[in-house]
Order: structure tokens, then sequence, then C-alpha cells
């Protein structure tokens, strides 16, 4: 799947099934990727490189279609500005901002936790940016982008509801803060999977 389009991927390469037979995790190889780190300043330099390439990436394709990106009308387009307004992104990114809150200031003394932190940063963001593309592109009409951008937001929400379970357990002074955060995360998934009927 991933061969074709980047879109339906979380970009979690190693806990994908198909990563062998993937360009973009040959490609992340080749650059020295490291994985999600259990330093939050270091995942969140992640994510931050991922979508600098992913900038540079579009730059590229603009250019060789001939498009100057530099020269592209200000006006979003009444399908972005619907997009940035509707209910299921807004719940998506108030929680990704929550969650962040979260990841700043929790004190998390149990080692046992890492890779469960890990999850949490790295899926916390890929719920809005792949929440906005499903409802954007159902509002452009492009069904099969709007279903797979919404299964990787559901995917990535039940990622944070099993990594907030687990860290709610291990760090009892958490559990209530992860039980909120969680909840929160199935009533979107269940709003997710309502609207795109995954």
């Amino acid at each position: 799947m991933r061969e074709s389009s980047f879109d339906p991927c979380d970009y979690r390469c190693e806990k994908c099934s198909i990563s062998e037979s993937c360009a973009l995790y040959r490609e992340l190889n080749q650059k020295g990727r490291s994985e999600p780190s259990r330093d939050s300043q270091a995942a969140f330099a992640d994510v931050q490189e991922c979508l600098q390439e992913t900038l540079e990436m579009i730059t590229k394709m603009a250019t060789k279609m001939g498009i100057d990106i530099e020269k592209l009308p200000e006006d979003e387009g009444i399908e972005r500005v619907a997009a940035r307004e509707d209910i299921v992104y807004k719940l998506a990114f108030d929680f990704a901002m929550k969650t962040h809150r979260f990841l700043e200031n929790a004190v998390i003394n149990d080692a046992g936790t890492d890779d469960s932190y890990g999850d949490l940063v790295w899926h916390h963001t890929i719920v809005p940016a792949k929440t906005y593309r499903a409802v954007l592109s159902e509002y452009e009409g492009s069904a099969g982008d709007a279903i797979k951008s919404a299964g990787v937001a559901r995917n990535s929400l039940t990622a944070c509801v099993e990594a907030l379970t687990h860290i709610g357990s291990a760090c009892p002074h958490l559990r209530v803060e992860c039980r909120q955060l969680s909840k929160t995360a199935v009533a979107i998934r269940h709003r997710i999977e309502k609207r795109f009927l995954l």
C-alpha cells in the first residue's frame, strides 16, 4: 500500500507489517531516521523533521509540474475553510493539544512505559493531521482518500487509547488524566467510524 501512496501511512515503520516492501521505509532508513524517543523534545524533533521532508517533497513535485508555490493565491478555498471548521477535526485537534500538554507536564517514573510513551508521542500528532485530511478529502469529493485517511486517524486513536491505558496503570498519579484523555479519544474514534463508515 505504501509503494503507491504515503497518505494511509502513520510512519511507524518499526511496527508495520509491510515495512520491508515499502519505498518510504527504505528512504527513511537510508537517512538514518531513529525510532520515536521517550524524550519528548527529541520525539517532537522527529515529527518536525518528517514534516520538513514532506514540505520538501511537495515543493519538488510542484516544481516538476510547473507550479510556483510562492505564487499560489492566498484564497484557501471553501473546502479548506470548511474542513478547519468541521467539528470532527476540531475535536481531533483539541485532543492532540490536550495530549501534548499532558506529555509536557506528566512525570512518568516507570521505565516499563517507554513504548507506550513513544506511541502516545507519535500517534497524538497523527490524529489531527489525518482527521483533517479525511475531512478535507470528503469535502473535495475524494471518498477513497477520505476513508484511507480516516482509517489512519482511527488506528492512531486506538494506539493513543492503548498507550494511555498502560501509562495510567503503571503511574497511578496519572490515572485520572489518562482516563479522561482515553475517553475523549474513544468518542472521537466513534465519530470518525460512524462518519466514514469504517
